[in-house]
């Protein structure tokens, strides 16, 4: 895992070193054990390194053997070796032992056909000489982040926004606030599109790459979350053992992300198995209805897995520059309030290991969602009658407020005030936040025209003609929730710490076996069936956690207590009120209701909360 930034001149000028070394600089918390920077040509590729494979040989910017290939790289190619042999077999010669140099044989072989043969999770950029062609790969499932921007003089990339916010202002241009990217995280609490929070600057779509040649810029598909093969469902007890088996290979220590869910169980299941003295990482929230640290120390137990527990006890963190941290390391306004704990995990973690597996993906491609439940019956419901009851749960006071994880109450209010919508846009409003309506209201004058309904203009993007079966709403949130998510939250948090994630389900070859088992056998992926029923076989049914839980955090009682003098603080100051980004009113009578217990609004707050760290970060301060 590393950083990567760079720069490519349509006019040929290449004096922008001092530019591309602080891009890439901004992104030393993503590669703490080396720097380097390569020019030719009109371009110059920067690199921040994290070191895991070939230590002493993996240093980047990597050249070609015959200097005729240059690449950047960020992430881990799981099946380099094999992909090596191959090449090795065919007369391809290797420098190094990095996996790096074979994305550049492989692609001295087979050109763009190369990239679809790549198993990891990757962002890259190649540049071929002799065809001056510049290349930007992702990988297919959006696991590493790429980003761009272009205009008639230039292109530049980075593995964070900032560094882009940084290139745009060295090289005369003005930053500026996406109206449309605001309203989508308005609606969501993070951003769902191709669009980043900065007007111009572009997210490389999942399984594409972007082209530059003869001065021409084109993005291409090289492979999708459908195109990734066909398993038959007997076959994942061995997908998940080959998927772990590859992630294991590092020339680092390395252990597992473990809590007392389904996914990481089964992950640390295959792990105690394939693996050599690795340990599981386990988090306790001091606050017992929060916390799932006996459940995850008993599977532990179950699997002879040594076990060490990272304390997040809230009364000893301050918890304000904790949340600074959070807003900086977000990149974009990234409003997943599970980012702490997740960011505090990961903090302790390296400073034993430098990788971790996962379970991330278990509950996308297996569907694990309440939501989809949620759908079903809403589409099942008269849609008068649906109308009728959004607009009794929209009544403050109808059901307490309360301060427990996920509550009923919460879970029912959610479910009765999205009625009003198809339910294939209820499918994304089930954990939105704002509506169009409350938009205009809460959105500056500057850009309340943008405040449209994103949940319906996701549903017509992502589900074809409103489609509700639970196959197309697990791709809606493959393609969605789960790249700028659940995947940019991990990605963002462990980076933070020098510290790489590799989740075990987010192998092809296993998103290819769900993708198809969730159309062939649906049965087996409602709530999970089919990874509850192989929990079962591996550890015993007696250690199924009975309900999911997740990593979250007591954000309804944090804004009535804890956070309450910070937010207070924040949505006071001058800069919040006049930066016209949010209607300071309309945010003060949002938590007046909140704090009153009209309602629980505490993700809401929670996201309000971010976008202002952020916007005064990076508008009122700089980079």
């Amino acid at each position: 895992m590393c950083g990567i930034a760079g720069l490519y001149r349509f006019d040929g000028d290449i004096r922008d070193s001092a530019i591309v070394s602080q891009m890439t600089d901004l992104l030393s918390h993503r590669g703490p054990d080396g720097f380097g920077l390569e020019s030719c040509h009109n371009l110059i590729f920067g690199h921040r390194r994290l070191s895991i494979i070939d230590l002493a040989g993996g240093a980047q910017p990597l050249w070609s053997h015959d200097k005729n290939l240059l690449i950047t790289f960020n992430g881990e190619i799981y099946n380099y070796l094999e992909l090596k042999k191959d090449l090795q077999s065919i007369g391809h010669r290797f420098t190094t032992n990095s996996d790096t140099e074979v994305i550049l044989e492989l692609y001295r072989r087979w050109g763009v056909e190369a990239f679809k043969k790549l198993n990891g999770q990757f962002a890259f950029a190649l540049y071929d000489l002799s065809r001056r062609d510049l290349f930007l790969v992702r990988d297919i499932v959006g696991e590493k982040p790429l980003y761009y921007s272009v205009n008639n003089n230039y292109l530049a990339f980075a593995s964070e926004v900032k560094s882009l916010v940084y290139a745009k202002r060295s090289l005369g241009e003005s930053v500026e606030l996406s109206g449309q990217a605001l309203s989508e995280f308005l609606a969501l609490n993070y951003i769902p599109g191709r669009e980043s929070a900065i007007a111009g600057v572009l997210k490389l779509t999942p399984g594409h790459y972007l082209r530059v040649a003869n001065g021409k810029v084109s993005e291409h598909s090289f492979r999708t979350i459908e195109e990734v093969g066909n398993f038959d469902t007997s076959d994942l007890t061995n997908l998940l053992r080959q998927s772990v088996r590859l992630r294991l290979r590092s020339d680092v220590p390395l252990g597992i992300f473990l809590s007392g869910g389904l996914d990481s169980a089964l992950v640390a299941s295959y792990a105690a198995e394939e693996g050599d003295n690795i340990k599981a990482y386990c988090a306790d929230f001091k606050e017992p209805t929060f916390s799932e640290v006996k459940a995850s120390l008993a599977i532990a137990k179950r699997l002879g897995l040594e076990s060490k527990v990272v304390e997040i006890d809230i009364e000893k963190i301050d918890l304000p520059s904790i949340i600074d941290k959070l807003a900086f390391h977000g990149d974009e306004p990234l409003a997943d309030s599970s980012a702490l704990p997740v960011y505090l995990l990961s903090q302790a973690t390296a400073q034993e290991v430098k990788v971790v597996l996962s379970g991330d993906g278990g509950d996308e491609l297996f569907g694990g969602y309440l939501t989809y439940n949620a759908t079903e019956l809403a589409s099942r419901l008269p849609r008068e009658l649906g109308k009728l009851l959004s607009k009794l749960a929209n009544l403050p006071y109808l059901l307490p407020a309360s301060n427990s994880k996920v509550s009923w109450q919460e879970k029912l209010n959610r479910f009765l005030r999205n009625l009003d919508l198809s339910p294939a846009a209820a499918h994304f409003a089930w954990n939105g936040m704002h509506r169009a309506v409350a938009k205009m209201e809460l959105l500056g004058d500057r850009y309340s025209k943008y405040a449209d309904e994103t949940f319906q203009k996701l549903a017509d993007k992502f589900l074809v003609r409103g489609n509700v079966r639970q196959s197309d709403l697990m791709k809606a949130d493959q393609l969605t929730y789960l790249p700028n998510d659940i995947l940019a939250k991990m990605d963002r948090m462990s980076m933070a710490h020098g510290l790489e994630v590799r989740p075990v389900y987010l192998d092809p070859s296993i998103v290819g076996f769900s993708r198809i088992g969730a159309v062939k056998n649906p049965e087996l992926f409602i709530k999970k069936r089919i990874l509850k029923d192989l929990f079962g076989e591996r550890i015993g049914d007696s250690y199924l956690p009975p309900r999911k839980q997740g990593f979250s955090i007591p954000v309804h009682a944090w804004f009535r207590g804890r956070l309450r003098p910070f937010f207070e603080d924040l949505i006071n100051t001058e800069y919040f009120k006049t930066s016209g980004v949010l209607n300071s009113k309309a945010v003060a009578a949002l938590y007046q209701k909140h704090l009153r217990g009209g309602g629980n609004y505490g993700f809401e707050l929670w996201g309000i909360m971010i976008l202002g760290i952020w916007h005064h970060n990076n508008f009122a301060k700089g980079v």
